[in-house]
């Protein structure tokens, strides 16, 4: 089997022999961050949707709000 070299510009390092010095990522800090992104597009979506709600109130007319029943129609009507 070859032994592969990574360079790191004048560096060079057998494959899967990382210096102990060398920067490791903080996956549990990019975690955070992206939880918190998500967190504050929601919380904006939630502001839009608030703002065009009050922008534009529903109309309600008082007789088309409430479903038709059995008892609003009568069976001697019908005949």
């Amino acid at each position: 089997m070859p032994n592969y070299q990574i360079q790191f510009s004048h560096l060079e390092i057998p494959a899967g022999k990382m210096p102990s010095n060398m920067a490791t990522p903080n996956y549990a800090f990019e975690k955070r961050r992206r939880e918190l992104e998500k967190k504050a597009k929601k919380e904006e979506k939630r502001k839009h949707k608030l703002e065009a709600a009050a922008a534009h109130p529903p109309e309600h007319d008082g007789d088309a709000s409430e479903p038709a029943t059995a008892e609003a129609v009568s069976p001697d009507a019908a005949e």
